[in-house]
């Protein structure tokens, strides 16, 4: 039995879901006995995390561009983003934070849109990688980082309902979902190579 086989991938998909849970449960034990701040806070253990993971993608990403070259340009323009997101979460940083605003969004819409120009092509490829299995765990991931994440912890709404007492509900809710997120891009990063060395 080959677990790297498609036919295995719902297994597979079940044990991604379920280090991601375990993963949320650890956060909430680390919460309780340590408090919020070293662990959700700005720089606190999760953000870190966030990083790690993040660059691991995009770095994924990058050497799936060299094994599979007709792939290049999609894999390239993920890995621009993934990188803009690991960029991103270093807001917490000095070096962040030593780069103007205009320029970091220069830079990042700038290279985006060189990247996008073929974009009839992107197009066909982007429709050939939504029929992999790796596309679920994008898709999901995206949808938990970008909308679950920011719409369950949205700071106007924790400040209405707890007052004073927003930060610690909002982080812990957004905090862990953007973390989950980013597990199950990874994830998905892992599903392209096991899906690259099927093709082999």
């Amino acid at each position: 039995m080959r677990l790297a086989d498609a036919a295995y991938f719902p297994l597979r998909f079940t044990a991604y879901l379920l280090a991601v849970v375990a993963t949320i449960g650890v956060i909430d034990l680390r919460v309780r006995r340590e408090g919020w701040k070293p662990v959700l806070f700005e720089g606190g253990s999760v953000e870190q995390a966030h990083v790690v993971l993040l660059a691991l993608s995009t770095i994924g990403v990058i050497v799936a561009a060299f094994r599979c070259p007709e792939r290049a340009r999609l894999y390239a323009v993920i890995a621009w983003m993934g990188a803009c997101a690991t960029f991103r979460e270093l807001d917490y940083h000095d070096v962040y934070r030593a780069v103007p605003s205009a320029i970091r969004l220069g830079v990042a819409t700038g290279v985006l849109a060189v990247l996008l120009v073929p974009w009839r092509t992107l197009l066909a490829e982007a429709r050939t990688a939504t029929q992999r299995p790796s596309a679920i765990l994008f898709i999901l991931g995206l949808v938990t980082t970008l909308i679950l994440a920011e719409l369950l912890g949205d700071r106007v709404l924790w400040r209405q309902l707890y007052g004073s007492e927003f930060a610690a509900g909002s982080r812990w809710v957004e905090e862990p979902l953007e973390l989950a997120g980013y597990m199950l891009i990874f994830a998905g990063v892992v599903e392209e190579h096991l899906g690259l060395a099927r093709r082999a």
